[in-house]
């Protein structure tokens, strides 16, 4: 699939899935992890109108059995019906994350990384983002996201995460942000402190930003390239409030 630098997430799909994958046989498992999440993309613009009331003790009690830790819940502006997918998909997500975790874990550790290759000065945020946007804009550099994270300790990956919060825009999020965001959260090891916690929560609240921002303009959010973005945007927020138990974002 060619990617734009100038692109934005949704202009071009919701995470990297060939052009040519189809939804298949709904009443079948989907047979590719690409078919799967055109599924979530498509079933994400379509969520019913559905809410649940949620146990706040039972979750921080399932909380504690996963040892990660859950802050207070917060306050939170509700999100439009549209741009906010159901409990059904939340669920099936959060199935769907805890497999394809692993499948990634093992991806990278049976990864051949070169041995001239080297990330970027931990503290040089300008070398990273060069390194990671180029990564996903330059189809020739496809393997330098693999071979990156790959070589990532769980240091690093906090660390880059970090940036990325703070090279998102307020109202909008770009293709290779959406795509490292999706591997980095794949990446990223279960078992976090109060401040790994914080910093997904730092990440999840900016991207309900963006989702908010496009669900209250009715003139961009019906454009196609916009109801994308918005697909893309839950599957990230689902992805930490799923994948890391931190379910009052949802």
């Amino acid at each position: 699939m060619p990617l734009d630098d100038d692109a934005y997430m949704g202009a071009r799909g919701a995470l990297p899935i060939p052009d040519d994958t189809t939804v298949g046989d709904l009443d079948q498992e989907p047979e590719t992890g690409e078919q799967y999440m055109l599924r979530v993309r498509l079933e994400s613009q379509s969520a019913p109108r559905v809410t649940i009331d949620r146990d706040r003790d039972m979750l921080i009690q399932k909380s504690a059995k996963k040892n990660i830790a859950q802050p207070p819940t917060e306050e939170l502006e509700p999100v439009p019906e549209f741009a906010r997918p159901s409990p059904e998909w939340l669920d099936a997500f959060a199935v769907y994350f805890r497999r394809q975790r692993k499948i990634f874990v093992a991806q990278l550790q049976s990864a051949a990384v070169p041995g001239e290759f080297k990330l970027p000065d931990n503290g040089s945020p300008k070398e990273w983002r060069n390194m990671c946007y180029s990564a996903v804009n330059n189809g020739a550099n496809s393997n330098t996201m693999m071979h990156a994270l790959a070589s990532m300790n769980q240091v690093t990956v906090v660390r880059l995460i970090r940036f990325f919060i703070s090279w998102i825009s307020a109202d909008s999020l770009r293709r290779a942000e959406g795509v490292w965001l999706w591997y980095l959260l794949l990446k990223l090891d279960e078992l976090l402190d109060h401040s790994d916690i914080h910093l997904l929560r730092e990440l999840c609240r900016k991207l309900r930003g963006i989702r908010m921002l496009i669900a209250l303009n009715p003139q961009k959010s019906v454009l196609p390239h916009r109801g994308d973005e918005i697909s893309a945007l839950n599957i990230l927020i689902a992805s930490v409030s799923r994948g890391y138990n931190q379910r009052d974002l949802d």
